[in-house]
């Protein structure tokens, strides 16, 4: 069975529901059992069974120092991808093109994807130049790189988020003393960024280079906790002035007493998502002082809300005669649209729900813009880039941009984050010229002409 196919394995949720949002266990257990769903400590994760999928990475050779590629990656310094030269046609044997590990071979390139560990003698015996050797030839290299190209694209298109990683090394553990399946766990995940550059003049194939985003490098805090449940063992963490090397000796000496397991010291391109990591990082109790007695979570796992008043759906209001008519929206908004935003304003909790075109994102321009109005803050999240890019360009054609951060997404690093919120605190708004009283005569106009309706409606009734 393929990774992706395991990966994506569908399972009923019914019973799920019932078990944990019924109000049957006490919160605190309910969370717990749901941050382990979210962790998935099963071998369908690739963060414990990685399997090299094929087509879909790259595997390095030639035994690249990995602290000095680390430490230039950080020193965000692009790293170019090498192709197997393209032998001499008339070299070949019997005819036909000798596979590129094969040549790779004549070429005394090592075309091991393990490399020996570094230490004081050796470490200076390694390549040294900004470069990665693979063992594909330039078009099938190329061919390779391009599609993987293709799907990071695709997958920031889609959720915003990059998936791309240089896994530096591996641990190779085993489910117990006495299975036969290795499985395969990347250590230290660095998130890079795939770029084509010029067509090569001896190749004529594009080069390609790799460059560390600025995003967070990760450790692999599944196999942490996977490893803390199962073994009782505790993995080290990586020091911010620990070399990879440095790193994978720590864990050596941690996992010294188990039988098999073992570093292996191997680079790879590839995908890996870290996003439900995030969230089983986020519900910990331990972070946050009270979460379990928040009355929001209490509602999610109890129940409560809107059911417990008497009615699972909300009216629409009579959006001229409500108190509440006059909010400052900065698009058209229907009755049903207004009447969500005047509960969510009062703190309601609800879900909307609306097939395309029927206004949703109009709708949450509308609301984070009252919110606005109210000196509120608004934590918008949504799970499709293409929903977060909407709104925004929505308020900024609303000249609101000023107040929209990106907290997350494959454009935010810390530098740049840190540089928005200063930008923010510096700017200074002027009130333009008029617009109070602009303001007033608008509310004037649409009272009269609601005065206007309401004698029609009378006249009409009349006749």
């Amino acid at each position: 069975m393929s990774d992706e196919t395991l990966e994506y394995k569908a399972e009923s949720v019914d019973g799920v529901v019932s078990e944990l949002f019924s109000g049957k266990l006490p919160i605190a257990e309910a969370l717990q059992r749901l941050r382990t769903r979210l962790l998935d400590l099963s071998a369908r994760n690739r963060l414990l069974a990685y399997r090299h999928p094929k087509g879909r990475c790259v595997q390095f050779v030639d035994n690249p120092n990995l602290d000095l590629l680390y430490e230039r990656l950080l020193d965000n310094r692009s790293i170019l991808l090498k192709p197997v030269p393209e032998p001499d046609p008339f070299s070949y044997e019997v005819g036909k093109k000798p596979e590129a590990r094969i040549y790779a071979d004549r070429l005394n390139l090592s075309t091991s994807y393990e490399f020996p560990p570094l230490n004081g003698t050796n470490g200076t015996a390694y390549r040294r130049t900004p470069t990665l050797q693979t063992l594909f030839y330039p078009t099938d290299l190329d061919k390779r790189l391009r599609k993987i190209s293709s799907e990071a694209r695709t997958v920031i298109e889609e959720t915003g988020t990059n998936m791309l990683y240089l896994m530096f090394g591996f641990l190779e553990f085993y489910d117990s003393d006495e299975s036969e399946r290795e499985l395969l766990a990347p250590l230290l995940s660095v998130p890079v960024a795939l770029t084509r550059g010029d067509i090569d003049p001896d190749t004529r194939a594009y080069k390609y280079s790799v460059a560390y985003t600025g995003e967070d490098i990760s450790e692999n805090q599944t196999l942490r906790e996977k490893l803390k449940q199962d073994f009782s063992l505790n993995l080290p963490e990586m020091l911010d002035d620990d070399t990879p090397e440095q790193y994978f000796e720590k864990i050596a000496q941690a996992i010294r007493t188990k039988k098999r397991w073992k570093i292996r010291r191997q680079l790879t391109q590839g995908f890996l998502s870290f996003g439900k990591l995030a969230i089983w990082v986020d519900l910990d109790p331990k972070k946050w002082t009270g979460l379990l007695e928040h009355e929001l979570l209490k509602r999610v796992f109890e129940g409560g809300g809107s059911a417990a008043e008497g009615s699972l759906f909300a009216e629409d209001y009579e959006i001229d005669a409500h108190g509440q008519a006059d909010l400052p929206l900065i698009y058209d908004a229907d009755s049903s649209q207004h009447s969500a935003i005047i509960d969510a304003l009062a703190g309601h909790d609800m879900v909307i729900n609306g097939p395309p075109g029927t206004g949703k994102s109009q709708t949450i321009t509308n609301l984070i813009a009252s919110a606005l109005s109210q000196g509120k803050k608004v934590l918008f999240v949504s799970e499709k880039l293409a929903a977060l890019e909407v709104v925004k360009q929505r308020l900024e054609k609303a000249n609101l941009g000023q107040f929209c951060l990106e907290l997350h997404s494959h454009k935010t690093q810390k530098k740049r984050l840190l540089a928005d919120i200063q930008t923010r605190l510096d700017k200074q708004f002027h009130q333009q010229p008029m617009v109070a009283e602009h303001i007033r005569a608008l509310v004037a106009y649409k009272k009269q002409l609601n005065r206007y309706a309401e004698l029609l409606g009378s006249r009409l009734g009349n006749e």
